[in-house]
């Protein structure tokens, strides 16, 4: 089976598993399934993770593709603790998409952090550092409104 037709069946079972379970949207399935590879890079190996590790890296890669938006996105799949990845894990055992060792269990996703707090988009806007392309520099500089009552002064 080449890689194309390996992602494909993967696409193909994760949104199985969404629709088989119904709690959980395709898109959280497949944000997990890149939180683990983001986990196995912040390990340095390629390995059998704990859920602490593969919390770390949610945590991680859901800083990288959403950053201050990441609660809102994490509200949108209905995902409000740390438990709900956990959940979402053994769904994917159950499945036979995941595994697990004897000592795996849900309650090691249990409270690992609170999402708010680790996912404040104050606190992760206060710590980033922003670095605009040009076209985003074009953007700022023309005044044009980003929200409902915000603009950019471009003075």
């Amino acid at each position: 089976m080449t890689m194309a037709e390996q992602e494909h069946e993967l696409i193909r079972n994760l949104r199985r598993v969404s629709r088989d379970e119904g709690r959980y949207p395709f898109q959280a399935y497949a944000f997990l399934w890149q939180a683990l590879e983001k986990a196995h890079n912040l390990l340095g190996e390629r390995r059998h993770v704990t859920g602490p590790e593969l919390l770390e890296g949610v945590r991680e890669a859901a800083l990288d593709m959403f950053g201050p938006l990441t609660l809102m996105v994490f509200g949108a799949w209905n995902v409000t603790e740390t438990d709900d990845f956990g959940r979402m894990v053994f769904h994917l055992v159950e499945h036979g998409l995941m595994g697990k060792t004897e000592e795996d269990r849900l309650e090691d996703f249990s409270a690992v952090y609170d999402l708010h707090e680790a996912f404040d988009p104050k606190g992760i806007l206060a710590d980033t550092t922003v670095s605009l392309c040009d076209g985003a520099e074009r953007f700022v500089l023309t005044g044009i409104p980003l929200g409902a009552r915000e603009s950019v002064d471009a003075s």
